[in-house]
């Protein structure tokens, strides 16, 4: 409880100090305007490149880290469907030698680039139309 309590608190504050850092009702106006960089613009007005630097790296870093996650969480999905026999019993074998559902991760890696391939196929906008709603 204490860790959701946490994040979630820093999510209000950090939302809270966007929207004020945009002038309140017109942070509306200026997300619109520029989605891609609507965080790193306001961190860049306020703690000039520097920040604007760091904002993206930690940007890039959350993004990883969490298809890192999701990865390892559909993959233990697949692991656990293939054991009960949902899926194929391949995909519910383990590495002989490091005992990791490696099957499973292909398989959602696989799964992973084509559904890239998809979404760059019909020209999808990344954060507006990929990122967020499948967020």
């Amino acid at each position: 409880y204490w860790a959701v309590g946490i994040v979630a608190s820093f999510y209000a504050f950090s939302s809270w100090a966007l929207i004020e850092g945009n002038g309140g009702p017109d942070a509306i106006a200026a997300a619109e305007a520029d989605p891609d960089n609507f965080m790193v613009n306001t961190a860049q007005q306020y703690l000039g490149m520097l920040g604007r630097d760091l904002t993206t790296g930690f940007w890039f870093i959350s993004v990883f880290a969490c298809a890192l996650a999701f990865h390892n969480i559909a993959s233990r999905y697949a692991f656990a469907l293939g054991q009960s026999g949902v899926f194929s019993k391949r995909l519910g074998e383990v590495h002989g030698r490091h005992g990791a559902p490696s099957n499973a991760s292909l398989a959602i890696t696989v799964a992973s680039f084509v559904a890239m391939g998809i979404f760059a196929a019909l020209q999808l906008d990344p954060v507006l139309q990929i990122f967020g709603p499948l967020g």
